[in-house]
């Protein structure tokens, strides 16, 4: 015979859980009160960081207590508020043929980063990395490795360009190298639009062709580099990052 618990502790038990109910529920909804005013990634919610996970389980409890209330969007931690957020570059609608932008970072070449650019590359040169065979070459020094020049020339180029509003890197058309670069020279880099052409297929979305140009501090041209760059669209939501 299954004995039933006194109806007095049936009726605490039931209160407590509809307490418990009450709090979840004010805690969800709190917090997708809270994911409203958010731009993306984690923010600090009641003493502990919360992202988009928690944002969806909010939805799920509500939906869960109260069926007939309709789910707040999340917009938290999108991939597209995602780029908005930790973008200083420029959106597909800001760049036209002709701009020119001047770089404001500088960056001085040294002997590490040839050496380490050189070997975690695999390349073997000598004119990099053997001082003797440098000094007997028409450079009568170490030569710094040229991909490095051009990673740095587009590298300098990425804060004002396509941080958090690039999509995709889709060919390094160009590269030529029209002066040396030794240790200790500071390049700095202007950047030109060449093209730019809207996606037909996808509306947030678009493809413009840079012309990154290097100098030393002397100003010699050092290196020239063309590349195509998928560029996003502001408040779009790309399909495919």
């Amino acid at each position: 015979m299954i004995r039933r618990p006194p109806r007095s502790t049936l009726s605490s038990s039931s209160a407590a859980s509809d307490v418990y109910k009450r709090q979840e529920l004010e805690h969800a909804r709190a917090l997708l009160e809270s994911a409203r005013s958010q731009t993306g990634g984690a923010w600090k919610f009641r003493g502990r960081m919360v992202d988009q996970p928690h944002v969806k389980a909010a939805n799920k409890l509500v939906s869960l207590y109260v069926p007939e209330e309709k789910p707040t969007p999340i917009e938290p931690g999108t991939k597209a508020n995602l780029l908005e957020a930790g973008s200083s570059g420029k959106w597909l609608e800001e760049l036209e043929a002709g701009q020119v932008i001047a770089h404001n970072i500088r960056r001085t070449v040294t002997e590490t980063d040839n050496i380490l650019f050189t070997t975690a590359t695999m390349n073997p040169a000598a004119l990099h990395l053997d001082y003797q065979a440098a000094e007997q070459s028409q450079f009568h020094r170490p030569l710094v490795n040229s991909m490095f020049t051009l990673a740095l020339t587009i590298g300098i180029s990425v804060k004002d360009l396509t941080q958090g509003t690039g999509i995709a890197q889709l060919a390094v058309k160009e590269a030529r190298f029209l002066a040396p670069v030794f240790y200790g020279d500071t390049l700095r880099v202007e950047s030109r639009v060449l093209s730019k052409r809207e996606s037909k297929s996808q509306k947030d979305r678009g493809v413009v062709e840079f012309e990154h140009r290097a100098y030393n501090q002397l100003d010699t041209l050092v290196c020239v580099a063309v590349r195509a760059m998928m560029m996003a669209r502001r408040h779009a939501q790309p399909s495919r990052l």
